[in-house]
C-alpha cells in the first residue's frame, strides 16, 4: 500500500472569541477527567481566550483512523500577533498542560 501524505489549508476569521470558547470548552469537558479549572488552564479564561489553543481544540481530532497526523501549525495575521507564530500542539483535551 502507498503511503501518500495530503496537507490542506483552512483560514478563518474569529468574530466571536466568546463563542470560539464556549465551543472549544464544550469539547475539552467532553472528555473523562477534565473539570472547569483543566478548561481554563487548556483554553484561557472566558474573558481572556486563547484562541490559537481554542482554534486547536475544535479544528483537529484526537485521532484520525487510518492516519499519522505530521505537522500542525497555526498562524495569526492580525495586527496584534507576529506574523508567523511559531507551530503549536494541542495533544487534544487529555492533557490539561497548555503549550
Amino acid at each position: 500500500m502507498s503511503q501518500t501524505e495530503y496537507s490542506f489549508s483552512l483560514k478563518l476569521r474569529v468574530d466571536s472569541p466568546g463563542k470560539l470558547w464556549q465551543a472549544a470548552a464544550i469539547r475539552c469537558m467532553a472528555q473523562p477527567g477534565i473539570c472547569e479549572d483543566d478548561v481554563a488552564e487548556m483554553i484561557g479564561p472566558f474573558d481572556d481566550p486563547s484562541i490559537v489553543d481554542c482554534l486547536m481544540v475544535l479544528a483537529l481530532p484526537d485521532h484520525m483512523p487510518g492516519c499519522t497526523r505530521l505537522d500542525v501549525s497555526l498562524g495569526n495575521h492580525g495586527p496584534d500577533y507576529p506574523a508567523d507564530l511559531a507551530a503549536v500542539m494541542l495533544a487534544g483535551c487529555h492533557s490539561t498542560s497548555r503549550n
